[in-house]
């Protein structure tokens, strides 16, 4: 099951928004050479992965949205239509943390408590805002959470992204 405000899109439509984002990430990682390993050509070296993991995706959404098999949901955080307990694991990537500018303290601390409300392991990725620094306020979200019976683990990752994204956020509650 996949998440997204965007998944009510029409699969051709959807498709130009994916292509749209793609060319962004392609020029925003060429102008950091620093954080993103670059071809010989100055485009990153994971950049036909995601490409071909959007067309694998592509595919999939049309194929769902053909038959209703109800893989991809149109939904966001903070509220998620999904009963307590329903999912023993939640993955949010390149969302929480990413984006300071868009989504404050709070907006974050709902959506921690609305995904460990419907999920018993939350695995979140990267921790790192879009400039690559560590998101500053983790430490007050934790510490907000753990009254909760929340407890948090910094796991290492292999970043293949970022050289800098080698840490995930595991959040389970006792």
């Amino acid at each position: 099951m996949s998440v997204d405000p965007c998944y009510l899109s029409p699969p051709d439509e959807l498709a130009v928004r994916v292509e749209a984002e793609l060319d962004r990430v392609e020029r925003w990682t060429a102008s950091q050479p620093d954080r993103f390993p670059l071809d010989p050509h100055g485009i990153w070296e994971q950049m036909p992965a995601w490409r071909s993991s959007a067309a694998r995706f592509l595919t999939d959404y049309g194929e769902d949205r053909r038959n209703a098999t109800g893989h991809y949901m149109r939904a966001s955080l903070p509220r998620l239509p999904f009963a307590d307990g329903t999912f023993s694991l939640a993955l949010s990537g390149f969302l929480l943390f990413t984006y300071p500018d868009r989504f404050d303290e709070e907006f974050h601390l709902r959506a921690l408590t609305e995904l460990l409300r419907v999920a018993t392991d939350v695995r979140l990725h990267p921790l790192n805002d879009s400039s690559g620094s560590p998101y500053r306020h983790l430490d007050g979200l934790l510490a907000r959470l753990r009254p909760q019976g929340v407890t948090g683990e910094l796991l290492p990752v292999a970043g293949r992204s970022d050289r800098r994204d080698d840490l995930t956020l595991r959040l389970t509650r006792s």
